[in-house]
C-alpha cells in the first residue's frame, strides 16, 4: 500500500494539530496526523511512513506502528486528505 497527500491550499499549525484547508474543505488534524501529512508528500510505502511518524513520536502502545497508521490513513482519506493505492507494495 502506498499513500500520498492531497494537494494542501493552506494549512494553520497549533499547538496540538492544525487546521487544513483542501478546495473550500477545512479539516481539523492532530499532531500525528499532520506528521502522516508532511511525511507523505509523493506516494510512499506504508512501511516507510510509519517508520517516520514513530520516528518522531515514538512506537506506539502495543508496538504496531503499521496497524495504527494504516487506521489513520483510512481515517485521512475519508477526510479527502490523502489517496491509498492498495494494489502497490
Amino acid at each position: 500500500m502506498k499513500i500520498r497527500r492531497v494537494q494542501l491550499e493552506d494549512v494553520l499549525v497549533g499547538d496540538d494539530g492544525a487546521i487544513v484547508l483542501v478546495g473550500t474543505r477545512l479539516s481539523r488534524v492532530s499532531a500525528l496526523a499532520l506528521s502522516v501529512l508532511a511525511h507523505a508528500g509523493g506516494w510512499r510505502p506504508l512501511a516507510e511512513l510509519a517508520s517516520d511518524v514513530a520516528a518522531e513520536f515514538g512506537d506506539p502502545p502495543g508496538g504496531d506502528a503499521i496497524g495504527q497508521l494504516d487506521m489513520i490513513v483510512t481515517t485521512l482519506e475519508e477526510a479527502g486528505l490523502v489517496d491509498i493505492d492498495r494494489e502497490s507494495a
